[in-house]
């Protein structure tokens, strides 16, 4: 008898290990889909969503609380991920005792985490004392959002959420105080502890600090942000400790909550690929936009009207990290004062061949507001990805009515190299100057243009085109001639091949003998 209990004891035991954090993937989403989903979301959120024509769907229902219950009986959830179905979660189980007594789970993904500090280098912030490129001058200059700050449009009323490792100093330093003083934080939350936002690391006080820091000094300007003037929600998800995909789901969450409450823009200057246990890490096949974990959230916060914008990482001259690989997010690369490649910046393309970084900025020598309150410049595409940010937020501010996506697409398309991009900065430098007015959807109603969008051609019908000669002329939208035909025979239509024209927004001009009939906005995607 004896024995037998020593047997069933080690059985026991065999079932219990460390109190371990997990990600635990549900199976379905039960009572769902009778919830009043709107509640869940801020009118804010609301309108980003009807303005960017976004749907509730799955994704949207909150986790099955009864799964969440019944998980808290052997462990703690600790956060929950509605578009991925899943919870971090805190036991003593192990991965073959939980799928035994839950019939819901569909699968358990855990993690090594070794004793101590990380050896992972996550960002890197080196000092350079460049001091002859002066203060903040040239990382708003270079990418012309000068223009938008001249004509008023300096972010503000647009909510902008910096998703990052702490921020620690950021509430006692005077380059901050216009925030607090207005009351534009609107939101904070620490995914790590569930702590104050205003430990750990002073990583994220220096990338915001790029967006909304501001300093007049006694006959001039010290310091400013390229969006000074917008909201700002603060998340901490990156555990400084360690490095592992349990902090791509903590940036899920964030994203999640940003959707929730109304943020238009996030920034996020993070990028994962090697972590602590290697048999975890990414290979480059994986950055293909689909099956990193903080990929697959980046895309789906970009289908609900957010804009995206990450860094490409500091892991130059080799590939991009994730996010930076996702589709439909801008990845911002780095370069120098002068416009040159930054030799640490990550470089393209992604693994099914799109082009990464997306554009570039200044992210060698930037200027910088340290955790202390001192005002230095160092290098991290950590600085060009909100400096982009910060432009945006101006940019959504001048361009009420473009969707997230339109968005994205002009900053892409008003680049130095739009037409020629390549790996290492892919489109270029942005032009915010030329983005600085509205750009109508239809210029007139006396003409239809299909298929939206169109691929090989473009149809034209409007009573205006009877027979005739007509000329067409193709432009992008800072202007630039990009075709032009002439003396083209019509009758109630017109066909124009588009199959050699790149993916973007373009304007078709169709003017006769006595000038211009009408002009229409269209887009091309192959």
């Amino acid at each position: 008898m004896k024995s037998i209990i020593s047997i069933l004891i080690t059985l026991s035991c065999a079932q219990v290990m460390a109190q371990e954090t997990m990600i635990v993937y549900l199976k379905d989403k039960q009572e769902s889909s009778t919830v009043d989903l709107q509640k869940n979301f801020t009118n804010r959120a609301l309108a980003r969503r009807l303005k960017n024509n976004v749907q509730f769907d799955s994704k949207d229902w909150p986790i099955t609380q009864s799964y969440v219950e019944q998980l808290n009986s052997s462990g703690r959830v600790l956060e929950k991920s509605r578009w991925m179905n899943a919870v971090k979660f805190e036991t003593n189980l192990n991965e073959q005792a939980l799928l035994a007594q839950f019939n819901f789970i569909k699968s358990i993904q855990t993690f090594s985490i070794p004793l101590g500090q990380s050896t992972i280098k996550k960002w890197e912030i080196e000092e350079t004392k460049a001091l002859n490129y002066g203060y903040a001058d040239t990382q708003i200059t270079q990418i012309n959002v000068n223009c938008l700050h001249d004509l008023g449009y300096t972010g503000a009323g647009v909510f902008v959420a910096i998703i990052d490792a702490g921020f620690n100093g950021m509430d006692t330093i005077s380059y901050f105080d216009s925030l607090y003083l207005e009351n534009r934080l609107l939101d904070f939350h620490d995914f790590i502890n569930d702590s104050t936002v205003y430990a750990y690391s002073g990583h994220g006080t220096s990338v915001v600090s790029t967006i909304i820091a501001e300093m007049v000094g006694v006959d001039s300007v010290e310091y400013t942000g390229t969006g000074k003037d917008v909201d700002i929600a603060l998340y901490v998800t990156e555990d400084v400790t360690s490095e592992t995909q349990l902090e791509e789901f903590n940036l899920v969450a964030a994203l999640e909550r940003a959707d929730s409450v109304g943020v238009d823009v996030v920034n996020i200057s993070l990028g994962y690929f090697e972590f602590d246990d290697s048999l975890t890490n990414y290979i480059y096949d994986d950055l293909n936009g689909q099956t990193t974990i903080s990929a697959i959230g980046v895309t789906v916060a970009a289908s609900k009207g957010i804009i995206v914008v990450t860094s490409a990482g500091n892991s130059g001259p080799n590939h991009i990290t994730t996010p930076g690989d996702a589709d439909s997010i801008l990845t911002i690369g780095a370069i120098e004062g002068f416009g040159n490649y930054a030799w640490f910046s990550g470089v393209g393309p992604s693994f099914d061949g799109r082009v990464k970084p997306d554009v570039v900025a200044r992210g060698g020598a930037a200027w910088f507001i340290r955790a202390d309150g001192v005002l230095d410049d160092g290098n991290g595409t950590s600085f060009s990805s909100p400096i982009v940010a910060g432009a945006v937020a101006c940019l959504v501010q001048a361009n009420s009515l473009m969707t997230a996506q339109e968005i994205i697409q002009t900053v892409r398309e008003s680049a130095s190299q739009f037409a020629t991009p390549d790996t290492l900065t892919g489109y270029g430098i942005p032009d915010f100057c030329a983005l600085n007015v509205d750009i109508p959807s239809i210029l007139s109603p006396q003409a239809i243009a299909y298929p939206v969008p169109a691929d090989k051609e473009l149809r034209i019908q409007s009573p205006l085109l009877v027979s005739g000669d007509f000329s067409i002329s193709i432009t992008d939208l800072m202007g630039r001639m990009i075709d032009e035909k002439k003396s083209i025979t019509a009758s109630n239509g017109l066909e124009i091949v588009t199959e050699n024209l790149p993916d973007g927004h373009y304007f078709i001009r169709v003017s006769d003998k006595n000038g211009t009939l009408f002009q229409k906005k269209i887009v091309v995607k192959h």
